[in-house]
Protein backbone atom coordinates (compact mmCIF):
# COMPACT_ATOMS: atom_id res chain seq x y z
CA UNK A 1 0.00 0.00 0.00
CA UNK A 2 1.17 3.48 -1.07
CA UNK A 3 1.72 5.92 1.97
CA UNK A 4 -1.31 8.26 0.49
CA UNK A 5 -3.59 5.60 0.44
CA UNK A 6 -2.42 4.67 4.09
CA UNK A 7 -3.00 8.48 4.59
CA UNK A 8 -6.55 8.46 2.94
CA UNK A 9 -7.81 5.65 4.89
CA UNK A 10 -6.55 6.50 7.92
CA UNK A 11 -8.05 10.02 7.76
CA UNK A 12 -11.27 8.07 6.35
CA UNK A 13 -11.16 5.64 9.51
CA UNK A 14 -10.64 8.52 11.99
CA UNK A 15 -13.69 10.39 10.71
CA UNK A 16 -15.69 7.03 10.74
CA UNK A 17 -15.19 6.25 14.32
CA UNK A 18 -15.33 9.79 15.52
CA UNK A 19 -19.02 9.74 14.06
CA UNK A 20 -19.53 6.56 15.75
CA UNK A 21 -18.74 7.51 19.22
CA UNK A 22 -20.81 10.81 18.77
CA UNK A 23 -23.33 8.76 18.45
CA UNK A 24 -24.02 9.31 14.59
CA UNK A 25 -25.55 6.47 12.85
CA UNK A 26 -22.44 6.04 9.82
CA UNK A 27 -20.91 4.12 7.33
CA UNK A 28 -17.82 3.72 5.55
CA UNK A 29 -17.50 2.73 2.27
CA UNK A 30 -15.74 3.54 -1.25
CA UNK A 31 -11.98 2.10 -0.91
CA UNK A 32 -12.49 0.72 2.98
CA UNK A 33 -15.66 -1.40 4.31
CA UNK A 34 -18.39 -2.31 2.06
CA UNK A 35 -20.05 -1.06 -0.97
CA UNK A 36 -21.77 2.43 -0.71
CA UNK A 37 -24.33 1.05 -3.77
CA UNK A 38 -24.96 -1.97 -1.52
CA UNK A 39 -25.12 -0.20 1.87
CA UNK A 40 -27.76 2.33 0.37
CA UNK A 41 -29.84 -0.32 -0.49
CA UNK A 42 -29.18 -2.94 2.08
CA UNK A 43 -28.30 -0.43 5.22
CA UNK A 44 -30.07 3.10 6.91
CA UNK A 45 -27.22 4.76 7.73
CA UNK A 46 -27.58 9.03 8.20
CA UNK A 47 -24.32 9.59 7.50
CA UNK A 48 -21.51 7.85 4.98
CA UNK A 49 -17.89 8.67 4.92
CA UNK A 50 -16.61 7.46 1.60
CA UNK A 51 -13.05 6.75 0.49
CA UNK A 52 -12.89 8.07 -3.11
CA UNK A 53 -10.15 6.93 -5.82
CA UNK A 54 -9.42 9.03 -8.68
CA UNK A 55 -10.82 5.98 -10.82
CA UNK A 56 -14.26 6.69 -8.61
CA UNK A 57 -14.01 10.08 -9.15
CA UNK A 58 -13.57 9.66 -13.22
CA UNK A 59 -17.39 8.38 -13.13
CA UNK A 60 -18.60 10.94 -10.75
CA UNK A 61 -21.68 12.86 -12.05
CA UNK A 62 -23.81 13.96 -9.83
CA UNK A 63 -22.52 12.79 -6.58
CA UNK A 64 -22.16 15.91 -4.11
CA UNK A 65 -20.84 15.23 -0.65
CA UNK A 66 -21.63 17.54 2.14
CA UNK A 67 -17.60 17.77 3.29
CA UNK A 68 -15.26 16.96 0.48
CA UNK A 69 -11.63 15.97 1.81
CA UNK A 70 -9.02 16.17 -0.43
CA UNK A 71 -5.33 15.17 1.71
CA UNK A 72 -2.91 15.75 -1.31
CA UNK A 73 -2.11 14.96 -4.63
CA UNK A 74 0.96 12.95 -5.71
CA UNK A 75 1.69 11.55 -9.16
CA UNK A 76 0.08 8.26 -9.04
CA UNK A 77 -1.68 6.54 -11.69
CA UNK A 78 -0.26 8.71 -14.18
CA UNK A 79 -0.65 5.77 -16.83
CA UNK A 80 -3.84 5.87 -16.70
CA UNK A 81 -3.91 10.19 -17.34
CA UNK A 82 -1.63 9.64 -20.58
CA UNK A 83 1.40 10.59 -18.32
CA UNK A 84 -0.47 14.18 -18.08
CA UNK A 85 -0.79 15.49 -14.29
CA UNK A 86 -3.41 18.04 -15.03
CA UNK A 87 -5.95 15.16 -15.86
CA UNK A 88 -4.92 13.49 -12.98
CA UNK A 89 -5.03 16.57 -11.07
CA UNK A 90 -8.82 17.47 -13.13
CA UNK A 91 -10.01 14.23 -11.94
CA UNK A 92 -9.00 14.87 -7.96
CA UNK A 93 -11.12 18.33 -8.57
CA UNK A 94 -14.21 16.40 -9.34
CA UNK A 95 -14.69 16.02 -5.75
CA UNK A 96 -15.73 19.85 -5.63
CA UNK A 97 -17.56 20.03 -8.89
CA UNK A 98 -21.04 19.64 -7.36
CA UNK A 99 -20.26 21.32 -3.86
CA UNK A 100 -23.20 24.39 -2.79
CA UNK A 101 -22.48 27.17 -0.59
CA UNK A 102 -23.67 25.07 2.81
CA UNK A 103 -20.99 22.69 1.67
CA UNK A 104 -17.48 22.20 2.89
CA UNK A 105 -14.26 21.93 1.07
CA UNK A 106 -10.94 20.63 3.29
CA UNK A 107 -7.83 20.09 1.80
CA UNK A 108 -3.91 20.57 2.68
CA UNK A 109 -2.74 23.97 2.85
CA UNK A 110 0.65 22.35 1.87
CA UNK A 111 -0.05 20.42 -0.83
CA UNK A 112 1.56 22.90 -3.42
CA UNK A 113 -0.51 21.42 -6.60
CA UNK A 114 -3.87 21.73 -4.40
CA UNK A 115 -3.34 25.09 -4.07
CA UNK A 116 -1.99 26.33 -6.88
CA UNK A 117 -4.94 24.23 -8.37
CA UNK A 118 -7.42 26.06 -6.40
CA UNK A 119 -6.06 29.47 -7.42
CA UNK A 120 -7.84 28.59 -11.05
CA UNK A 121 -10.97 27.64 -9.89
CA UNK A 122 -13.99 28.81 -8.00
CA UNK A 123 -15.67 26.95 -5.51
CA UNK A 124 -19.15 27.59 -4.10
CA UNK A 125 -17.71 25.42 -1.02
CA UNK A 126 -16.50 26.77 2.22
CA UNK A 127 -12.64 26.52 2.14
CA UNK A 128 -10.95 24.63 5.23
CA UNK A 129 -7.42 24.55 5.18
CA UNK A 130 -4.88 22.59 7.11
CA UNK A 131 -1.53 23.24 7.38
CA UNK A 132 1.78 22.52 9.57
CA UNK A 133 3.38 25.55 9.12
CA UNK A 134 2.98 28.30 11.94
CA UNK A 135 0.08 30.27 10.07
CA UNK A 136 -2.60 31.18 11.17
CA UNK A 137 -5.50 30.41 8.64
CA UNK A 138 -9.54 29.95 8.45
CA UNK A 139 -9.38 26.28 9.00
CA UNK A 140 -6.73 23.94 11.28
CA UNK A 141 -3.03 25.21 11.72
CA UNK A 142 -0.21 23.93 14.06
CA UNK A 143 1.34 26.98 16.83
CA UNK A 144 3.69 25.99 19.82
CA UNK A 145 3.01 22.34 19.31
CA UNK A 146 -0.66 22.67 19.65
CA UNK A 147 -3.23 22.07 16.61
CA UNK A 148 -5.80 24.65 16.65
CA UNK A 149 -9.23 24.82 14.53
CA UNK A 150 -10.48 27.55 13.54
CA UNK A 151 -13.44 28.98 11.54
CA UNK A 152 -16.64 30.68 12.01
CA UNK A 153 -17.61 30.35 15.72
CA UNK A 154 -15.50 27.35 15.83
CA UNK A 155 -12.13 27.17 18.62
CA UNK A 156 -10.73 24.09 19.28
CA UNK A 157 -7.18 23.09 20.02
CA UNK A 158 -5.29 20.38 21.54
CA UNK A 159 -1.39 19.18 22.04
CA UNK A 160 0.12 17.47 19.66
CA UNK A 161 1.44 14.84 22.32
CA UNK A 162 -2.37 14.09 22.86
CA UNK A 163 -2.62 13.27 19.05
CA UNK A 164 -4.03 9.32 18.86
CA UNK A 165 -1.37 8.77 16.05
CA UNK A 166 1.92 9.74 15.99
CA UNK A 167 3.86 11.31 12.57
CA UNK A 168 4.20 13.70 10.73
CA UNK A 169 1.25 12.24 8.19
CA UNK A 170 -1.07 11.56 11.50
CA UNK A 171 -0.93 14.97 12.03
CA UNK A 172 -2.40 16.08 9.17
CA UNK A 173 -4.88 13.50 9.38
CA UNK A 174 -6.05 14.14 12.92
CA UNK A 175 -6.41 18.23 11.42
CA UNK A 176 -8.63 16.83 8.58
CA UNK A 177 -10.80 15.09 10.71
CA UNK A 178 -10.76 17.46 13.29
CA UNK A 179 -12.46 19.73 10.48
CA UNK A 180 -14.78 17.69 9.89
CA UNK A 181 -16.17 16.91 13.42
CA UNK A 182 -15.90 20.92 13.86
CA UNK A 183 -18.38 21.05 10.66
CA UNK A 184 -20.36 18.08 11.89
CA UNK A 185 -21.05 19.99 15.59
CA UNK A 186 -19.27 17.17 17.42
CA UNK A 187 -18.34 17.72 21.09
CA UNK A 188 -14.79 18.97 21.45
CA UNK A 189 -13.92 15.80 23.86
CA UNK A 190 -15.02 13.30 21.08
CA UNK A 191 -13.06 15.18 18.60
CA UNK A 192 -10.03 15.06 21.13
CA UNK A 193 -9.97 11.75 21.31
CA UNK A 194 -9.51 10.87 17.82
Amino acid sequence: MHNWQQWQTTTTSLIHHMLRKAGLNAGIAGNVGKSFALQVATEDYEYYVLELSSFQLDGMFEFKADIAILLNITPDHLDRYDYNMQNYVDSKFRIIQNLKEEDYFIFCNDDEITIRELEKIVSKAKLLGFTQKEVKLEGAYVQAETMKIEFDDVDFSMSLEELSLRGKHNIYNSMAAGLAGSVLRIRKEIIRKH
